[in-house]
């Protein structure tokens, strides 16, 4: 039917509406909506990277005016790219380490390729980042830019199951769900403290098929703190994706020219660190993280429930 009679008459044909996106009334300055912009951008440059539905037409650039980043449901693909982007977006405006920052989400590897992409692409446009923070510059020391390269070295030759870090980013693992906190500080605790740990272990029925790796896991752990290191605890935590044994010691640390030969050499052995354990622990774990200075370290085993 003529559109201009179908004014008149009706028709069956249904007339498309596009809706007017509501921009929301915390949007108060140019700032703010640029950067809005650009984590609509980001979003939207990172799902056509990924093959998501609609992002090829712009989609999420114009969804993005009307999202509230703090109820984001990350279930959700496309609220899941904004929360990534934003992200990204709050790392630069903190001149966070990003490279860093994408290796602790342990994203799926197509979200970790494609978000490492999409940060090559806009990471050289510092124009576009009014709201980038000027924090004051401060010469990085000789020690931190060693600690660093080590960290990259390892995690990269241990196929991103080792992990260096430091000590505020094991909050997220001591603030999980508490199961166990025992001191380990003679060698008559070894057997009480595995004892303990196993009996835990049941309580929240795990598989027995695993309980028996995780308790040599545990002994290992343990036996080598009461060798090389002094005593210190062990502590199980979980949350809804894993469960985790934290090794704390009051040692002096694992220095950073030995570790690659303790974490990747099988049987290596120094009376300065832990003993043998890092080899079977890479083995019989999702992931190892260590933190490690001259007052003590800690050992984050990381085992992943399987889905």
């Amino acid at each position: 039917m003529n559109p201009l009679l179908s004014r008149f008459f009706g028709g069956n044909e249904k007339q498309e509406v596009q809706e007017i996106p509501i921009i929301p009334k915390t949007i108060h300055s140019l700032e703010e909506h640029q950067r809005i912009s650009v984590v609509g951008w980001i979003a939207n440059k990172l799902g056509q990277l990924i093959g998501v539905e609609h992002c090829d037409d712009g989609q999420l650039m114009v969804d993005v005016l009307s999202k509230d980043f703090t109820e984001l449901d990350q279930e959700n693909q496309e609220e899941y790219l904004f929360f990534l982007a934003n992200s990204l977006v709050t790392w630069i405006e903190k001149d966070e380490d990003v490279y860093f920052n994408i290796k602790m989400m342990q994203l799926d590897s197509n979200y970790h390729k494609h978000l490492l992409e999409v940060y090559e692409l806009v990471k050289s446009y510092d124009n576009i980042y009014f709201n980038k923070k000027n924090p004051l510059i401060q010469d990085i020391s000789e020690d931190d830019k060693e600690w660093e390269i080590y960290r990259d070295v390892l995690h990269a030759a241990s196929s991103r199951k080792f992990l260096m870090v430091k000590d505020e980013e094991l909050e997220q693992y001591r603030n999980d769900e508490l199961l166990l906190d025992e001191p380990v500080e003679t060698k008559e605790d070894i057997p009480l403290v595995r004892n303990k740990a196993k009996t835990k272990l049941q309580e929240i029925e795990v598989p027995s098929s695993k309980i028996a790796s995780y308790v040599l896991l545990i002994s290992e752990a343990i036996t080598n703190m009461i060798k090389h290191a002094n005593g210190g605890r062990l502590k199980i935590t979980k949350n809804e994706k894993s469960i985790h044994f934290l090794i704390e010691d009051r040692g002096s640390g694992f220095p950073l020219k030995i570790l690659p030969y303790t974490v990747l050499m099988s049987g290596y052995s120094t009376k300065k660190s832990l003993g043998q354990g890092f080899t079977l622990m890479l083995k019989l774990s999702s992931r190892v993280l260590l933190k490690t200075s001259s007052t003590g370290s800690t050992i984050v085993l990381i085992l992943e429930e399987e889905e």
